[in-house]
């Protein structure tokens, strides 16, 4: 299941709020598998066979190519988040 392609780690929040949140640890192995994946059902339409399955393969390229975009800005978010966190955690910025 999921829960073997996606390996979390729980981060501790410090902050007034509290609470927990998990992150992707291991992108470069995620970034990997959805490249071999799209790797993979591209290299259908090379087949004899790849007629039948033209529709269905075309949804899975797109679907594919939409999770690899949403994984690259997911990834840019938790690097940004993991930087700010500990300043927001800290009230280095003045209340409102």
């Amino acid at each position: 299941g999921l829960d073997r392609r996606f390996s979390t780690i729980k981060h501790n929040i410090a902050g007034p709020r509290g609470g927990s949140v998990s992150l992707i640890k291991d992108w470069k192995d995620l970034f990997t598998e959805v490249a071999d994946n799209q790797n993979l059902v591209s290299s259908l339409s090379s087949s004899p066979f790849f007629a039948p399955f033209k529709e269905e393969t075309s949804i899975w390229e797109t679907l594919m190519s939409n999770l690899a975009d949403r994984l690259n800005h997911m990834n840019a978010i938790q690097r940004k988040w993991l930087y700010l966190q500990p300043i927001f955690a800290r009230g280095a910025l003045p209340q409102e």
